[in-house]
């Protein structure tokens, strides 16, 4: 149980650099309202994944895919949500067999990933290059690699890690291959816009358009375009992945709430059909996962910040430049002080008992907040800011 520490500042030593490290509700809220060029999240994630390796100096230089794709896609989600319905189905009924069998044995990372892939690509690049299985594979593929290089990279002295990362990343090779898929998609849409202007009919409604759009200079290049959506593609199959997979893990061990979330899709989808309205009304659901990311995050510490220039907390203590920022959101999660039986697994302890609140809630796992968290890489916490005692 986290008392030694409780709403204390502690530092703790890693292999190449300290952490500063935060716990308790006021030190979250001085974080959260910290702007960027104070505490920086995007200098955490920049050197937590290597970024300049891993994924190419310019993604960390110049992120402007994340905001595009967060405000394109909270503004079209409803719009796409019909064709990503179509694809999950559709993904699920191909590495899912149909069988008589009462149990079918499947490796579980073998089946949500490429169903998680193929979901995110049909928003960012697209039918039929969602489809097409040397593209996914690409996709899974980058990902497992950006991870396995970023841990590598951080505990390689920084004068190798040029040399190691040609070793460990084989980056080039992957923007080449990611581009060969993406040239012929992106060739044939500049054609049209040639020919009937910008906003030519049936123009594709994904990211590899809203990216065109606005890459300037050496971002409109094919082999750019290609990083910036791999890029992409490693964040939400990385991130919804791990989290989809653990809900599986924690409904595995409690199948006794197996039914009670079937009856509550099945309801809403009787009422609303398969529809962005409908996953907002699935509370059940939402509380569900909530909770499986509170007791298994995909981190004990998240809120990573960098910190750029002099930030003193609410309590005094003062942190100059330079100095690696964290959160104990595990501790957090796991604190009496904020949850009541806080080490067991209550999957409805999210929903508002008077079922007054329970719609239209401020922070939903199945809504636009949950692509929002997914975008900001691995490094938010799946609950942050949310300190406050939970029955």
């Amino acid at each position: 149980m986290p008392t030694k520490y409780r709403n204390g500042i502690f530092r703790v030593p890693y292999i190449d650099k300290w952490i500063v490290v935060a716990h308790g509700p006021a030190f979250v809220q001085d974080i959260r309202r910290a702007p960027e060029d104070v505490l920086s999240f995007m200098d955490a994630v920049g050197k937590g994944l290597q970024i300049n390796y891993t994924l190419g100096p310019n993604v960390q230089s110049n992120p402007y895919h994340v905001g595009i794709v967060r405000n394109e896609l909270t503004k079209n989600l409803s719009l796409l949500f019909p064709s990503l319905y179509e694809e999950v189905q559709d993904a699920i009924n191909g590495l899912i067999p149909a069988t008589e069998k009462e149990w079918l044995k499947l490796p579980v990372k073998e089946v949500v990933m490429p169903v998680v892939c193929r979901a995110s690509n049909c928003i960012f690049v697209g039918s039929p290059l969602c489809w097409n299985p040397d593209f996914t594979a690409l996709c899974i593929e980058f990902s497992d690699k950006v991870v396995a290089a970023s841990q590598i990279l951080g505990y390689t002295p920084p004068f190798l890690r040029p040399l190691i990362a040609n070793w460990c990343t084989n980056l080039p090779a992957n923007i080449s291959r990611g581009a060969k898929h993406l040239r012929p998609v992106i060739e044939e849409r500049r054609r049209k816009m040639a020919e009937y202007g910008p906003d030519y009919p049936n123009k594709p409604n994904d990211a590899v358009t809203w990216l065109m759009e606005q890459a300037k200079g050496e971002e409109a290049t094919i082999e750019n375009l290609a990083r910036r959506i791999l890029t992409l593609s490693f964040t939400a199959v990385n991130t919804s992945s791990m989290a989809f997979i653990q809900a599986l893990y924690d409904l595995a061990a409690h199948p006794e709430y197996a039914e009670e979330l079937r009856q509550e899709v099945k309801e809403t989808v009787q009422r609303e059909g398969w529809t962005y309205t409908a996953i907002g009304k699935m509370v059940k659901v939402d509380s569900f996962i909530k909770e499986s990311l509170r007791l298994h995050p995909f981190g004990c510490l998240t809120m990573n910040r960098v910190v750029r220039q002099p930030f003193t907390f609410s309590d005094g203590t003062h942190l100059p430049p330079g100095t690696w920022l964290a959160v104990a959101s595990q501790a957090i999660h796991t604190d009496e002080e904020n949850y009541s039986n806080p080490r067991s697994f209550e999957p409805f302890r999210y929903l508002d008992k008077t079922k007054k609140g329970n719609v239209g809630r401020k922070v939903e796992m199945t809504a636009t907040h949950w692509t929002s968290w997914l975008l900001d890489m691995v490094n938010t916490p799946a609950l942050e800011g949310s300190s406050r005692r939970t029955n």
